[in-house]
């Protein structure tokens, strides 16, 4: 989402992107990660990762791009965290603590907004985990769907807590071509070994 700062319509960039974190349009056309710190009718004041403040002009071409906030799970290189919007915000555009919540799932800690941790999620490559498709995340022998635990890994076979998930996992398990087998829980209950109430709905309609 690219915005432009204009004298027209100031206000409104200001109560939607003060405050923010988003991309400004160099030059040299390269993307810098920059946090939009004050928005007037006559300038906007931002600063980069190292600091530095810089003025911006209205009506000068001065061009900021936006990322709108997906849940998902992400690879920081550090950890993986998990990303969503605060839903009572949704007047404040881009990225900041007032409108997203962005949890550490190692040690479940929600994490502040900084150059550092969004340059880790949106611009370097994962290391620290396995993350699919924003969405499943292998932390150690732990599976995650977004923030939630659904199974457990080991070097042989994913084990799932519910068969509602199998689908997914066994898709991604295909796709990346994973040595893995895919299996749902047993549970153990009074009357022996069964599987969970949603797998017996599953295969018996």
């Amino acid at each position: 989402m690219k915005e432009e700062f204009k004298s027209a319509g100031w206000k409104d960039f200001q109560q939607r992107f003060q405050g923010t974190f988003g991309w400004f349009e160099t030059a040299n056309k390269r993307p810098m990660l920059v946090q939009l710190t004050k928005v007037s009718d006559t300038r906007l004041l931002f600063t980069n990762k190292d600091g530095m403040e810089m003025i911006a002009n209205p009506d000068k071409e001065n061009v900021f791009t936006f990322i709108p906030v997906e849940r998902g799970v992400y690879d920081t290189g550090k950890t993986v965290v998990y990303v969503e919007r605060i839903p009572n915000r949704q007047w404040k555009r881009g990225i900041c603590d007032e409108n997203s919540k962005i949890i550490d799932l190692e040690t479940n800690d929600q994490l502040r907004c900084s150059f550092e941790l969004l340059e880790s999620i949106f611009s370097k490559p994962s290391s620290r985990g396995v993350v699919f498709n924003n969405i499943v995340a292998f932390i150690g022998d732990t599976v995650y769907l977004y923030n939630r635990v659904i199974g457990t890994k080991d070097k042989k076979a994913i084990t799932l807590s519910d068969n509602l998930f199998e689908q997914e996992v066994s898709d991604i398990v295909r796709d990346h071509k994973l040595n893995l087998e895919v299996r749902v829980k047993w549970l153990v209950n009074c009357m022996g070994i069964v599987p969970c109430r949603v797998c017996i709905q599953a295969r018996h309609g």
